[in-house]
């Protein structure tokens, strides 16, 4: 593979081979590293340490809570000609790529089950923070006693640079935005949790009995807030992702039901809405999940649920 430069200049400084590569994200590259960790390299012009600061020191809290799953630790921070990387501990497991095409129907819903259920272990978590709203430090913080007042404040946070955008793809967009946030001031405050905030398949390794074995990346995503929109996402997200199917859909819908409030269908579609202005930037970096936005936000369906 053909490594950008940067990332040339740690590994061999590391002395780390090609071969060790594990893969990369919209942000980094990843390599295995001496006996259980992992080198990830951030991409140029990255420089925010301000933020992996409060990223590990979130990861040692989550190992207060002993959970069943493991989680991500950052064990250094480094900057090296201006680039920064950080050692972490290796999670194991394997991808989901590689574990469903090869599934029957009764164990693709095992998985979607163990998945969705393991939701449930963030929920149990108490974050020690006492507001609502972002985790770590990141650009665009906001931090509410309110969750649906967090919400709003996201949501007018990320209207900002996509506005003309907006109003131009999506019929009557500023007058929704209204009444989506005069909707959902009116809702009552949920128990805080800890949630990730992009609750995905690629986002979690399995174990060969399709237990979910870790759960991967935290951002500034994860927030402290209510439980239902990491339920929400798992359920949204697979509606763009090919390897899933309609009766997949239909039933962790049905297993969704069983774990939340009796008006979960409302909460579904007001994250929907959500991440829909949230992610609505993505025509710059990706056009399916572009169009997914869009035509939620131009679905009359969705709008007859809020107003």
């Amino acid at each position: 593979m053909n490594f950008p430069d940067n990332v040339k200049i740690i590994i061999n400084s590391l002395k780390i081979s090609e071969k060790d590569f594990l893969g990369k994200g919209a942000e980094s590259y990843v390599f295995a590293y001496e006996v259980n960790k992992i080198v990830k390299i951030y991409n140029a012009p990255f420089t925010n340490t301000k933020y992996l600061e409060s990223l590990k020191v979130f990861y040692e809290q989550l190992d207060v809570y002993k959970a069943p799953i493991d989680f991500p630790k950052i064990y250094e921070i480094k900057v090296a000609n201006k680039i920064v990387y950080t050692i972490e501990r290796r999670l194991f497991g394997d991808i989901y790529t590689s574990v469903l095409p090869n599934l029957d129907t009764h164990h693709r819903h095992k998985l979607l089950k163990n998945f969705l259920n393991t939701s449930r272990v963030l929920s149990d978590m108490h974050p020690l923070e006492t507001q609502f709203g972002n985790l770590m430090e990141c650009e665009g913080k906001i931090n509410s006693d309110s969750w649906w007042d967090f919400i709003s404040k996201k949501i007018d946070f990320h209207i900002e640079p996509i506005k003309d955008k907006a109003i131009a793809e999506v019929k009557d967009f500023e007058n929704k935005v209204i009444k989506f946030k005069n909707f959902i001031s009116e809702l009552p405050e949920p128990h805080q949790a800890l949630v990730h905030g992009d609750y995905y398949f690629t986002n979690i390794l399995l174990s060969v009995d399709l237990s979910v074995s870790s759960l991967l990346d935290f951002s500034p995503h994860t927030v402290v807030g209510d439980h239902q929109m990491d339920i929400a996402g798992a359920m949204l997200f697979l509606e763009f992702d090919k390897l899933f199917d309609e009766d997949d859909i239909e039933f962790i819908h049905h297993e969704a039901e069983k774990i939340t409030a009796r008006n979960f269908d409302i909460y579904l579609t007001i994250y929907r809405m959500f991440y829909s202005i949230y992610f609505f930037n993505s025509y710059e970096f990706n056009t399916k999940l572009y169009r997914w936005c869009k035509n939620n936000l131009n679905n009359k369906k969705y709008w007859k649920d809020l107003i």
